[in-house]
């Protein structure tokens, strides 16, 4: 005898789980950045990161604070102003240091021995999202040194790797390499600069685009859920994410190049309101919208799409474009976007719209309810982002 799931069952389902993403999203942890230039004889890395996440230990494999043993303690370093954080930063500073290795390309024994510059930590902020700190680290350079290579230690994480700087010659290329936990970079050459090669830096970006949406961009995946409930149809989805396509890859393009530029203070509360200006309008729809969209509907998608592509810029500035690959780079990025939003709609169909969707039922079972869960948890990240609410 074979269990199948009743209608019921999987909306109960689903309505837990998506309550239970309003907590995940304010707890969300980010890579690091590293900046590494050189002046005169000595290499400097100038890294961003949650020195929280970094001193606790919190591996890669959660992507939630909250999820990790070590919770209690990231939260005991997230209350700390920054003179006790800069204390515990320095304590820690000789096991990371040993977590890291910079070395000759040619020579992987040959380490450059790094030292702490400065730590420059905020004030303590809204303490559900993360702290960005800036660790400044540098070391002397060998004059047989040709190229290094970076590289940590595989519990700290994924890592942006950026090299604008690390060269005397104008123009020369710039480097900007995704890391994976453990990885190490591509040989950095100190004289003459370095691209990243096209194929890695290309995948790289995809990765990065998809793993914003999956399983990072709770809110954008809500609002394709949002967009999926009116009309579980291919024809009205195609014509949605489309017009969502279009206007986000505009101002992703335009924010991305500084034509553009709100603050994140601004973008994320607005994004968070088009969950639920999205699912109440799936409320208010009446039956037709099943069968035929509105231009009023396609509109308002096209708007929020421009408003999407805001905060993916966002995101894509703080991890920064190769100059030498900017236009590949961008490209990569969105591709990775589309495929994460793709991936959440054939999951859509797959659970819901290729066995219930054309039933009579479907509006009153599936898009209300769904969509009054959806558009609560999305006001509810809005108060939460103006912090009105806690």
């Amino acid at each position: 005898m074979t269990f199948k799931p009743s209608l019921t069952g999987r909306l109960l389902l689903l309505a837990v789980l998506l309550s239970s993403i309003a907590s995940l999203q304010a707890h969300e942890l980010r890579p690091a950045v590293a900046d590494i230039s050189q002046s005169d004889a000595t290499v400097q890395i100038a890294i961003r990161a949650n020195l929280e996440a970094l001193i606790s230990e919190i591996g890669p494999e959660h992507d939630d604070s909250d999820d990790a043993p070590q919770a209690e303690r990231y939260q005991q370093l997230r209350d700390m102003p920054p003179a006790a954080l800069e204390r515990e930063t320095r304590q820690y500073l000789p096991t990371l240091l040993q977590s890291i290795n910079l070395s000759s390309s040619t020579d992987p024994e040959s380490t450059l021995p790094l030292d702490m510059a400065s730590v420059t930590i905020p004030p303590v902020g809204d303490v559900r999202l993360p702290r960005d700190s800036v660790l400044i680290l540098q070391a002397p350079l060998e004059e047989s040194m040709e190229t290094i290579d970076w590289q940590w230690d595989a519990r700290y994480g994924p890592i942006i790797l950026r090299a604008d700087a690390v060269t005397d010659v104008p123009d020369a290329s710039a480097f900007s390499q995704y890391l994976q936990p453990g990885e190490r970079s591509d040989p950095i050459s100190i004289e003459a600069g370095v691209s990243q090669t096209g194929g890695s830096g290309f995948l790289d970006y995809i990765v990065i685009g998809f793993e914003h949406i999956i399983p990072k961009g709770l809110d954008h995946i809500l609002f394709v859920i949002g967009l999926f409930l009116l009309a579980p149809k291919l024809r009205p989805i195609v014509w949605q994410v489309s017009m969502f396509t279009i206007a986000h890859t505009v101002t992703l393009a335009l924010g991305i190049t500084g034509i553009i530029t709100l603050p994140a203070s601004i973008v994320e509360p607005l994004i968070a309101l088009s969950i639920t200006a999205v699912c109440a309008e799936n409320l208010f729809a009446g039956r037709s919208g099943q069968a035929r969209l509105s231009s009023t509907r396609l509109v308002m998608v096209f708007a929020f799409g421009l408003l999407h592509g805001l905060g993916f810029a966002g995101v894509l500035s703080d991890i920064g474009l190769s100059s030498g690959h900017f236009a590949s780079s961008l490209l990569a990025f969105n591709i990775g976007v589309e495929l994460g939003q793709l991936s959440v709609v054939l999951l859509c169909f797959a659970l819901v719209g290729w066995r219930f969707g054309k039933r009579p039922w479907y509006r009153q079972r599936i898009t209300l309810p769904a969509s009054l869960i959806i558009g609560a948890i999305g006001l509810y990240w809005f108060l939460q982002r103006v912090q009105i609410i806690g």
